[in-house]
């Protein structure tokens, strides 16, 4: 099974997310093939697996369910790319708020992963949303690509906290269409 842990977000956030792509395709589509997450795809990923023999499964859930730092705000704020605007692959939104809490929540996460045999994270954490993978850019001015991400921040404007009281633990299956997700288990976080 190819597994994750992650993070849902509000359907309101979605929502406006999905709007916000669909008035930047235009412009993004002139700076590269920017390939766009699908709405019901959104998610903030807190630690990627991989491959996981199903058998480890019921391991994994009862250490995972042991993660409860308490439920705490996330804001959605700042734009940019990963590895640079210089040289975009990922077009992300990032966010504010309660971001250590985030981030003990990934640790703890990782720590329950590294319990089944999972190679414990080597960077530090960054909580973000993927909105966009970019394979190929036809614009070498990294300016552009900051007028994009720019662009995306006016047409959000200032978005709502949102109370993250759970986390998810996700099934991936790759298809020809791209990856399906599929809920495993429900994780709440306490208060």
């Amino acid at each position: 099974m190819r597994l994750f842990f992650a993070v849902d977000l509000p359907e309101e956030l979605v929502t406006r997310l999905a709007a916000v792509a669909d008035r930047l395709r235009p412009a993004a589509s002139r700076l590269g093939n920017f390939r766009w997450v699908a709405p019901a795809s959104l998610h903030v990923t807190l630690k990627f697996l991989g491959e996981v023999d199903e058998g480890r499964l019921p391991l994994l859930e009862k250490l995972a369910a042991g993660c409860r730092p308490g439920a705490f705000e996330l804001v959605p704020g700042g734009w940019g790319y990963f590895p640079a605007a210089h040289r975009p692959r990922v077009f992300w939104l990032g966010f504010a708020g309660d971001v250590e809490a985030m981030r003990r929540l990934a640790g703890q996460v990782d720590k329950a992963a590294a319990g089944i045999g999972i190679e414990p994270e080597k960077r530090s954490y960054t909580p973000h949303l993927t909105l966009a993978r970019i394979r190929e850019q036809r614009c070498r001015r990294a300016a552009a690509f900051q007028e994009l991400a720019g662009r995306a921040a006016e047409l959000l404007g200032p978005a709502a906290s949102f109370r993250v009281e759970n986390f998810v633990l996700y099934q991936s299956t790759l298809t020809p269409k791209g990856a399906v997700y599929r809920q495993v288990a429900v994780f709440p976080l306490g208060d």
